[in-house]
């Protein structure tokens, strides 16, 4: 039967997988599918889209709105930032961190095994199989596994975990490296060789550690390519020396893109000196930032106060699209959440892009926002460089030497893989099966699909805030592709 290993690359974006690069996973492309219209989910961060990955459901429906939430169920006033401890205290407290099953619960439950294996942070290792402690399979990380005694079984076999960089430490390429030649022994040696799990993950937190600290197209980020698709070609080469490359898909994908900070703010003194109180207050609002996206909680929901916020973002500089959940109503210049797959039970009340561009950077790159975080490269945005990220596969389920310009989503991996491993379960989710990229199945120029610009302006002092959000579409499944605003003076 064939087996399924996903190797994710933490913020590569497709403009980095080039032979000079990234030769191993470049010439696994032209051996297998590149999806050239492979979208993130919005916010473009990384735990909201491993859930998304993990789900195939977009975060209105899974329920982790982006990397830092309020849980209105759990503490109406407290901010997660879904790291490993905050995602367990909320699951201890709410008994549902996910609306939905992952494709480890569902796999368990067809009598097959899921194990991943992380060296990014530990809320997107905890999120990539929290239940295996109680279904099977397992979620492997330097700090801790699920389940727990897996940790001493993991440092006995193989010895204990080199050092290495924590998000918010800085990059170190030796580090990242040898944490990854680590990794990819434990995969190799124990998760395939022996467990022989259906699925299998490798999550690699680079080039995005690089890449925040340092920027994109800098010296440290470029090293982190040329490093991290090595240690990969060792991974490709283990497979074809066992001769375990004929019957095992690898599908190569990144969570987001990137883009290059061209300014920071602090979002909530902003407020602060504007006259809204905090989130505890009548009229209050609790903002939470997102890198290149800040989601917005207000007391008890009043839409006076939604409004009002809303108005006040819109004349900022900064202001990009902006979205809200049905639950709070129709506000004027505001699009519906739905668009971008953010409504659901723990929606917040506003969602805001930050404003973003396509400027040249550094290098060949291109792209430009603005960020609440000190760094030098971010995302979180809607921008077209953060929403376009990598998807590339190979193996015997996929069709070899083709480019698919349909477009595709990381919401679609879990059907597909489901799909792959003989399971129909992914059916209801909001992803769907990648028919054209599978042996067999449909050309890709025979799949039909449009796209549609959603717009709302609103009139204020001023001038005229006009936005527009660009919605590809496949049937019924949604690929939300970039979204912008300006201010027109008036």
């Amino acid at each position: 039967m064939t087996s399924v290993i996903i190797a994710a690359f933490d913020g590569l974006q497709p403009s980095q997988v080039t032979p000079s690069r990234m030769p191993n996973l470049w010439e696994m492309g032209s051996q297998g599918v590149v999806f050239e219209n492979h979208h993130s989910v919005f916010p473009t961060m990384t735990r909201v889209n491993v859930a998304s990955i993990q789900t195939g459901c977009y975060p209105g429906r899974h329920g982790l709105a982006a990397n830092k939430i309020v849980s209105r169920e759990f503490d109406s006033t407290r901010i997660l930032n879904l790291n490993g401890p905050d995602l367990t205290e909320m699951a201890d407290a709410t008994g549902e961190l996910l609306f939905v099953p992952t494709m480890g619960e569902i796999l368990a439950s067809n009598g097959m095994e899921y194990v991943a294996i992380g060296i990014g942070g530990t809320g997107n290792a905890f999120l990539q199989h929290p239940h295996a402690a109680r279904v099977g399979g397992a979620s492997i990380h330097r700090r801790f596994t699920i389940p727990f005694d897996l940790h001493s079984t993991i440092l006995s076999r193989f010895g204990p975990w080199p050092d290495g960089p924590d998000p918010e430490s800085g990059p170190s390429s030796l580090a990242i490296s040898t944490l990854m030649e680590h990794a990819i022994k434990v995969l190799t040696q124990y998760v395939v060789a022996e467990r022989t799990s259906a699925l299998s993950l490798f999550w690699c937190g680079e080039p995005d550690f690089s890449q925040h600290i340092e920027g994109v197209g800098s010296q440290q980020a470029e090293r982190s390519l040329r490093d991290s698709d090595r240690e990969f070609g060792r991974l490709l080469d283990w497979l074809h020396e066992t001769g375990r490359e004929s019957e095992t898909d690898v599908i190569v994908l990144s969570d987001h893109g990137y883009s290059s900070v061209k300014g920071s703010l602090d979002i909530g003194a902003l407020l602060f000196g504007s006259g809204f109180p905090t989130g505890d207050k009548p009229g209050g609002v609790l903002s939470v930032s997102n890198g290149g996206a800040i989601i917005f909680y207000v007391h008890q929901r009043e839409q006076a106060t939604v409004d009002r916020l809303a108005k006040w973002l819109m004349k900022q500089p900064w202001c990009g699209a902006l979205v809200a959940p049905s639950a709070v109503g129709a506000i004027d210049g505001v699009l519906p959440a739905s668009l971008v797959g953010a409504d659901g039970p723990r929606a917040p009340d506003l969602i805001m892009s930050m404003a973003w561009d396509s400027q040249p950077t550094s290098g060949d790159y291109f792209g430009r926002i603005y960020s609440t975080n000190d760094y030098r490269g971010d995302h979180g945005s809607l921008s077209m460089q953060e929403v376009n990220n990598v998807m590339i596969a190979r193996g015997p389920s996929f069709k070899k030497g083709i480019v698919s310009c349909t477009p595709s989503s990381n919401v679609d991996v879990a059907p597909t893989v489901l799909r792959i491993l003989g399971l129909a379960e992914g059916e209801g989710m909001d992803g769907r099966v990648i028919e054209e990229a599978l042996a067999g199945g449909l050309k890709d120029s025979d799949v039909k699909w449009d796209t549609a610009v959603h717009e709302a302006i609103r009139e204020c002092e001023v001038g005229t805030y006009r936005q527009k959000i660009t919605v590809s579409s496949v049937g019924s499944a949604l690929y939300p592709d970039y979204g912008t605003a300006i201010m027109e003076k008036g």
